[in-house]
């Protein structure tokens, strides 16, 4: 009934009294007072209250905290005074369950205001063990609300957050290389990636492994081949990326990879192209090609058992 009554003390009182009698849970609790836009009266202060004693005295129960927050902030009200302190430790709790829109959509609020509690919340959520099935920050599909707001705060000190939890393990290395590529513009990210590739060749081969085949793609990668032309980790990265594996293509491999082979060509014949690089061009058109046809015949084989 409380979430149909005015959102005043009075209300805050009864749920905390409710709480702390064992008589509903956290959970049940916030869902209840979530409809109906019952929280626009709720001052601040109130729904620090509210939220301290939802998210239990070890904030065990932090993820309807964020999930609260995230409608908090849809209903454009401020996270300010001691709500900022919950927000924190309920994203500091790291929660198991949750959606990830509500975590990036907190996130990047908090983040905007204390720059250096932002990269450490990003730097620790990146190395969480992996059985801890937490918020990632740099997934897509989470909106990248807080990767936005830090790479906008400092894009440099970001992309040292992400090398440093690279380095953690091959399995965050791995989930790094998967997500970066979607949310990194090359054309606008261009000179803070050349950064990284001319500090060292490591860095380099973090920094083509995060590569595309999209806007931006060649001119980076050309710099890249230049700085260490002989680098196997380096060629591999810009020869998967050129030939776009692990990304989601339509229609035939054949296709594909002939398409591949010709925007190779236009950049082995661009007269800006270095010479030192022009054999890797050569050897990955080459390689294309040949593939290209092996998948020719493949979908012809395949077209007398499927007509």
């Amino acid at each position: 009934a409380i979430g149909y009554l005015p959102a005043d003390r009075a209300a805050v009182v009864r749920v905390t009294t409710l709480l702390q009698s064992g008589r509903v849970g956290s959970e049940f609790a916030e869902k209840a007072l979530m409809g109906g836009g019952w929280v626009r009266p709720l001052s601040s202060g109130d729904a620090a209250i509210l939220l301290t004693a939802i998210a239990g005295p070890e904030f065990e129960n932090s993820w309807p905290v964020i999930d609260f927050l995230a409608m908090w902030l849809h209903h454009l009200k401020p996270i300010e005074g001691a709500l900022t302190e919950i927000a924190w430790r309920a994203l500091e709790a790291f929660p198991k369950r949750g959606e990830a829109w509500d975590f990036d959509i907190v996130a990047a609020a908090l983040a905007v205001r204390d720059h250096d509690r932002g990269f450490e919340l990003l730097q620790r959520y990146l190395t969480l063990s992996h059985d801890q099935n937490a918020w990632e920050p740099l997934d897509r599909h989470g909106g990248n609300r807080f990767w936005n707001a830090l790479w906008a705060i400092d894009a440099v000190r970001c992309l040292e957050t992400v090398i440093q939890a690279a380095n953690e393990s091959p399995l965050i290395a791995w989930e790094l290389h998967w997500h970066l590529p979607e949310i990194l513009d090359l054309t606008r990210d261009r000179d803070v990636l050349l950064r990284f590739g001319h500090r060292s060749e490591k860095d380099a081969e973090f920094v083509s492994s995060c590569l595309e085949s999209k806007e931006g793609f060649w001119p980076l990668a050309i710099e890249l081949l230049s700085l260490h032309p002989t680098n196997e980790k380096i060629r591999a990265n810009i020869g998967s990326a050129a030939a776009y594996v692990n990304r989601v293509i339509t229609g035939h491999f054949s296709v594909q990879y002939q398409r591949c082979a010709e925007e190779i060509d236009v950049v082995l014949r661009d007269t800006s192209t270095p010479d030192r690089v022009k054999p890797f061009l050569r050897d990955l058109i080459q390689r294309l090609r040949a593939a290209m046809e092996a998948e020719r015949r493949g979908e012809q084989d395949e077209s007398v058992n499927w007509p």
